[in-house]
This record gives C-alpha cells, sequence and structure tokens, in this order.
C-alpha cells in the first residue's frame, strides 16, 4: 500500500511540474500576447495618426484642386484668346514662310538663268553698259549746255522786259523828247541808248 501511496505521489508531483510547467508555458504566452497587443496598439495609433494627416491633407488637396478649377474657370477666356493670337501669328509666319520661299526659288531660278549665260553674252552686256553709260554722259553735257544757254537767253529776255517796263512808265517823257511820230521805231531807239 505504501508502494501504491508513493507511487501516486510520484505522479501528482509528476502532475504538478507538469501543470507548473504549462502554466509558466502559458504566462509567458499571456506576456508575449500582451506585448503583441501593446505593438499593434501602438502601430494602430501611428496609423490613425497617419491617416488623420492624411485626410487634412486630402481635404486641403481637394481645397487647392477646387481653388485651381475656379481659377482656370476664370481664365479660360484669357487662354482662348492666348490660343486665338498664337493661330493668327501663326498663320502670319507660314504666309511670310511661304512669301519667302517663293522669293528664294524665284532668285535661285533667276541666279541659274544668269549663270546659264556664256561670256560672249557677259562682254556684250559690258560693251551695251558702257555705250549706254558714255550715251547718257553725252545726254547729261547736252542739258547741262541747254539749260546754260536757256539761262542765257531767258535773262536777255528778263532784260528786255525790264527795260520795256521802264519804257511803258516813262512813255509820257519819252513822247516829249522823242516827239509824237511813228512809235514803231521808238523802243528800238530807247533800248539802243540803254
Amino acid at each position: 500500500m505504501l508502494d501504491q501511496i508513493a507511487r501516486q505521489m510520484i505522479e501528482f508531483y509528476k502532475d504538478l511540474v507538469t501543470q507548473r510547467m504549462m502554466d509558466q508555458r502559458i504566462l509567458e504566452e499571456l506576456y508575449n500576447f500582451k506585448n503583441v497587443i501593446e505593438e499593434l496598439t501602438r502601430e494602430l495609433c501611428l496609423v490613425r495618426a497617419h491617416d488623420m494627416k492624411l485626410t487634412k491633407e486630402a481635404e486641403k488637396a481637394h481645397k487647392d484642386l477646387a481653388q485651381a478649377l475656379l481659377d482656370a474657370e476664370k481664365n479660360a477666356r484669357v487662354v482662348e484668346e492666348y490660343h486665338d493670337l498664337y493661330t493668327l501669328q501663326r498663320g502670319r509666319m507660314e504666309s511670310d514662310i511661304k512669301q519667302l520661299m517663293a522669293e528664294r526659288d524665284l532668285w535661285s531660278s533667276a541666279t541659274y538663268e544668269l549663270a546659264l549665260k556664256d561670256t560672249a553674252d557677259l562682254a556684250l552686256l559690258q560693251k551695251l553698259t558702257l555705250k549706254w553709260r558714255s550715251s547718257m554722259n553725252k545726254f547729261k553735257n547736252e542739258v547741262e549746255q541747254n539749260e546754260e544757254s536757256t539761262r542765257e537767253k531767258l535773262q536777255t529776255i528778263m532784260d528786255s522786259l525790264t527795260k520795256w517796263q521802264e519804257f511803258l512808265r516813262n512813255d509820257g517823257q519819252l513822247e516829249e523828247k522823242y516827239g509824237t511820230g511813228d512809235k514803231g521805231w521808238m523802243p528800238i531807239q530807247v533800248l539802243k541808248q540803254k
């Protein structure tokens, strides 16, 4: 009987040690679980703080976007005017470019045609140019001579007219001096005396 009690006590001790070991293990697990819960709680707080920050940033971004849309609507007319101006300027530039290209082609064609002329044509052109220049110089000299001759004739006529005016003003005095005969010869006599 004592052996049986001893065996039961040994079994009971084994069970007690096993239970203590299990309790220790459970306590460790509970402690670890508590640590995990605390860590998750801290992370949850961080997530909530981050979420609040993102929410505020999203609200600000929404307000900024709304303001940007409002500004875009206000400036739509200006943008349209700039676009119209750009289109007009582009059209003008394209027209100018086309004109310049046409002029370039024209000059290129003319230059090519001139390049095809041989030296005989060039010599003839130079000869004709010299002849023309000589004729122009001769014509210029003749014009200058004619101008001088005309100027002298005009001066002579002006002098004669001045004498006639003096004669007409002094007509009464001339009649007294030369008599009332045939007046056809009186101006000649007066001019000869002058």
